[in-house]
């Protein structure tokens, strides 16, 4: 019988150690992502250099110098630049030069420059009403390249 509970215990034995972790080992699991998807990921939210936002009938136009990252950014209107960006019966139109660019390219991303993109999604421009976010992605953007990550954690305790 000792034998038999000594074995037993020996099976278990690996399962111990496999516990389940804390919430704060899932969070320290979690940061290395979570701190990618602030900076190193080619669409990291420190890599948006610039935004328009359109509602139906809005247009922006992209402007910068190539060679000079920092430089593009969007401004109302149409105008001489990179490209124009157009929103219209819900509908995105992205124009560079001549050529309309298509829905996926659009959603993926368009190359303006080296190391900068500009990609279109829908989104809420007011209370109830849909428009288009147009960002223009600085992939050497300072922010990005300066990110050291976050390092909080939060233990919200429920008094009883």
């Amino acid at each position: 019988m000792k034998f038999a509970v000594l074995a037993l215990s020996l099976a278990l034995l690996p399962l111990a150690a496999t516990a389940t972790p804390s919430i704060e080992d899932k969070w320290k699991a979690s940061l290395v992502e979570d701190n990618n998807d602030w900076a190193k990921t080619p669409h990291a939210i420190l890599k948006i250099q610039d935004a328009a936002y359109l509602g139906e009938g809005q247009t922006a136009t992209l402007i910068g110098k190539k060679g000079q990252p920092a430089s593009y950014k969007w401004v109302s209107g149409r105008k001489p630049g990179v490209l124009i960006a157009d929103y219209r019966g819900g509908k995105l139109t992205i124009t560079q030069g001549s050529a309309v660019m298509a829905d996926a390219v659009k959603q993926k991303s368009i190359p303006v420059d080296t190391d900068v993109d500009v990609a279109g999604y829908p989104t809420q421009v007011s209370a109830g009403v849909m428009g288009v976010r147009v960002l223009v992605y600085n992939q050497k953007r300072t922010d990005a390249l300066n990110f050291t990550g976050v390092d909080y954690f939060l233990t919200i305790r429920r008094s009883v």
